[in-house]
Order: C-alpha cells, then structure tokens, then sequence
C-alpha cells in the first residue's frame, strides 16, 4: 500500500510531462507550418505581383487590336493558368454587363479555356466548380451544353450553382425552366439564387418568365420570383396574369408579390381588384394593398387611405401617413391635419412623418446616403 503511492505519484508526473511534451511538440509544428504558409503565400504573391502587369498588357495590345502570339505563350504558359484564374477573377468575375471579347479570345488563343474546360469536365466537386465558375467570366455560348449537361445531372450544388450563373450570363433563356426545375424545389426554395441567376435573363427572357408564370405549373418560391422579376423590369404584359393570379392564389404571399408588382404594372383599373384587400386579416397584405392603391390612384385614394393611419397595426399605419405624404399638397395638409388634432396614435405617427420628410429621411427618400 505504501509503495503504491509513490508509484502512482511518479506515473501520474511521467504522463504530464510526456503530455507537455506533446503539446510543446504540436505547438512547435503549428508554429513551423504557419511560417512555412506565410513564407509560401508571400512566394506566390511575389510571383503574382509580376505576372499582373503582363496580364493587364496582353490586355491592353488585345483591345488595341495587336495581340501578340509570341508574348501571349510566353507570358500565358500554363504553369502560369492558376495565376490567370485569379487575376479573372479579381477582374471580371462580376455578373453585370460587360463587354469581355478581349479576353475571352485571349483566354482562347493561349489554351487557357481548353485547360478550364477539361477541368470541368473531369473534377469532382469543388475543383468542377471553380472551373465552372471561371468559364462564367468569359460569357461564352459556347460553353452552354457544358453548363446544361451540368445542370442536368449535378450531384453537388456549387457545380449547379456555377452552371446556371453560366447559363444566365450567356443569355440562355431556353434554360430559365430548367434552371427554375433543377435549382429550386419545393422541400428547397433557394429563393435568393433563383433570383442571382436568373435576373441577367429576364432583358430577353421576360416573355418565357411571363409564360412559365401563367402555366400555374411551379411551386410558391419560384412564382414569387418571377413576378418580382417581371416587376423590377417594368414587364407590363404580365399585368392582366398578375390581376388573376392575385385574385385565385390561395398563397398570402404570392397575393403580397402581386399587390407590390401591380403598384408599379398596373392601372387605375386595377383599383377596384386591390381594394377589397385593404381589410385583409394580414396587415402585410392591407400595407402593401394601401401602397398600391395610393400610386395607381393618386389624390383620388386620399378617402380609402386616410382611415388606415387609425389601423391596429403600426407598420399599416405608417405606410398609410406616407402614402398621404406623397399624395402632394392635398394628401400633406391632411396628415397635417391628422398632426394637429389631440395626441392619439394617429396623430403621432403623422407628426413622426411630417419630421422625417422635413428632415429627409423619409423611406425610400433617404438624402445623401
């Protein structure tokens, strides 16, 4: 028995100095790859801080119209494609319009896009993405049955979130209801992609949107979508679809996306279809109904909007005082009226618009931000 403590008590040492031992091992090993990252990353960035203004002069004779063969394979050997893709994607890597002939030809001319493609073809998973990413900078239409094989069979989602930023920046608009079908689904809206990919192709695609849109065949996501998008594009042939549609849906959501986009696609007419939501349950659906009502309708609305300043709810009752105040002179003194009189809940809130209009801050008239 007294022998077994001092044994115990040596163990027990032997273990924490083998585990400090361990630990000052791990932390040296730590400490020697981050030197060795550090030394590498600083390596790679010395050779990419010279290789970038050879990238901006191939650049620069392309557009000049002398693109030299010599200097492209000199400078663009593919040792030199990694430092390539990124200098890509620093620069053209954007989803706006652009024009991108100079470099799509160079990429072209140097073997550059051949060696993407391969990669894309041939990688798994991450790797297939970013070489799919990067054949999008390029906006070629050549590159779509790549992009739609892609889409077709993806097993990993960036490979399909790739393909379809591809598909939309090379104008496909075959593809908006393959890419509607494939990328969202009912279990998995993605709302925000659906609305990435497909805003380059609504320009020429908004009469495909518009007819996906009537055939009542996709689910409450990609509807949504494709009403704010055909609304944001000013598509006023969706407008008599978009009267239907808000008067049979069930969905309260796709009610809201249709009063939003009929206040800016619709008509005086539309009035009499908007109105009856004004009493609607949803203050979402009776705010967006009040806004609606006030822009198609003008100072004529000033009777169905006023009341709603008095609503239950507070965000209805301030979307009514701003639509009084944007109504011009009649809707203002009114609200000022409203101010004026004795300080019921009312009277607050048009006291709190009339300050942020006269401080500019009202909503969506914010100045100097």
């Amino acid at each position: 028995m007294h022998n077994a403590l001092p044994q115990a008590s040596e163990t027990l040492h032997q273990i924490s100095l083998n585990t400090l031992a361990g630990l000052l091992v791990l932390l040296a090993a730590i400490t020697l790859y981050a030197l060795l990252k550090h030394r590498t990353n600083n390596r790679l960035q010395e050779i990419m801080d010279r290789l970038i203004p050879r990238f901006e002069g191939l650049i620069a004779a392309g557009r000049a119209g002398a693109f030299d063969l010599a200097l492209i394979a000199d400078v663009l050997q593919p040792t030199h494609y990694d430092f390539f893709e990124r200098f890509l994607r620093n620069k053209i890597s954007h989803l706006e319009p652009a024009d991108l002939s100079v470099e799509r030809r160079l990429a072209n001319i140097s073997g550059f896009v051949s060696w993407v493609r391969k990669r894309a073809q041939e990688k798994k998973k991450w790797q297939q993405a970013i070489a799919l990413r990067t054949l999008t900078y390029f906006r070629d239409p050549a590159d779509i049955p790549l992009f739609r094989s892609i889409l077709d069979t993806w097993t990993f989602f960036p490979c399909a979130y790739a393909a379809v930023i591809g598909l939309g920046l090379c104008n496909d608009t075959q593809s908006i209801e393959p890419i509607i079908c494939r990328i969202s689904r009912t279990n998995s809206p993605n709302r925000d992609v659906l609305l990435t990919v497909l805003n380059p192709l609504v320009k020429d695609g908004a009469e495909e949107m518009h007819r996906l849109l009537k055939s009542g065949k996709l689910h409450e996501a990609a509807v949504c979508v494709l009403i704010d998008l055909l609304r944001e594009h000013g598509y006023r042939p969706a407008h008599n679809t978009l009267e239907s549609l808000l008067e049979k849906s069930e969905s309260e959501e796709i009610r809201i996306h249709c009063i939003e986009a009929l206040s800016v696609l619709g008509d005086a007419e539309s009035v009499d279809i908007l109105i009856p939501f004004l009493v609607e349950d949803n203050f979402k659906l009776r705010l967006k109904a009040i806004s609606a009502v006030a822009r198609l309708f003008g100072g004529r609305a000033l009777p169905f909007v006023e009341k709603y300043i008095r609503d239950m709810n507070w965000w209805v009752k301030r979307t009514a005082a701003e639509a009084l105040y944007r109504m011009g002179s009649q809707g203002q003194e009114r609200l000022a009226a409203i101010a004026a009189a004795p300080g019921d809940q009312a009277s607050m809130m048009a006291k709190l618009i009339l300050a942020e209009a006269a401080c500019g801050r009202l909503r969506g008239e914010i100045k100097g931000v």
